[in-house]
């Protein structure tokens, strides 16, 4: 069932029926098993934004001693707040639901997956080079936007722009979280300048300042 399911055309509420989530978080990520400080998104089940930051760090410093390149990626709604104003944020949650599920459709047991915040989402990809993260990127663009997402028999679409950067771990180059998800910011607000809809890569350097925050661009 979809979100208009459950509302009642009178008075634009959720009726009396009670929609129940199942956290598969643990089921599709091949990560740390200890659940000690690990926090939830409590709208979508999958790992909030400090946790990203706990177990990005993790697997970082992993690959650094393996010597693995790692990518990451920050995915942003386009337009997200126009869905929120034409039909209502229940909506617009449905939606990034949705959304939701079609990215754990598409990434690896291994990436790490996070809401970062609002409609603002962050995967981590170890062992990913230029070419597999673009390839992974970019099925999950082009999914995205051909899903059909409906409400009261109305169908629209969403898309969203991507902006991705990889790091080569070695000794002499190990960039932290903040410095990888500053670099897929700007990358991201390169696909936003161009149009939205796209898939920008930069390569992942040091950034003087840590990253501290994105804010919704849609």
């Amino acid at each position: 069932p979809t979100l208009s399911d459950y509302i009642n055309p009178q008075t634009n509420l959720v009726s009396g029926k009670q929609l129940v989530m199942k956290d598969v978080t643990f089921e599709t990520q091949e990560l740390p098993k200890s659940t000690f400080g690990v926090t939830l998104d409590p709208l979508t089940n999958q790992y909030d934004r400090n946790t990203f930051f706990k177990l990005g760090e993790r697997i970082l410093t992993t690959n650094r001693r393996l010597q693995q390149t790692s990518a990451l990626a920050v995915i942003d709604i386009d337009d997200f707040s126009q869905v929120n104003q034409r039909f209502s944020h229940l909506v617009g949650d449905q939606v990034l639901l949705e959304l939701v599920e079609i990215v754990n459709s598409i990434i690896r047991q291994s990436d790490l997956f996070a809401r970062f915040q609002g409609d603002i989402l962050v995967v981590l990809l170890p062992k990913a080079d230029e070419f597999s993260a673009y390839h992974i990127c970019s099925r999950l663009k082009d999914a995205i936007a051909e899903h059909q997402f409906s409400f009261r028999n109305q169908q629209f679409q969403v898309t969203v722009s991507v902006g991705y950067t990889v790091n080569m771990e070695d000794q002499d180059n190990f960039l932290r979280v903040e410095d990888l998800l500053s670099c897929a910011q700007k990358a991201l607000e390169q696909s936003q300048a161009l149009g939205r809809n796209r898939l920008t890569f930069l390569p992942a350097i040091e950034q003087e300042q840590s990253f501290l925050a994105v804010e919704p661009q849609g």
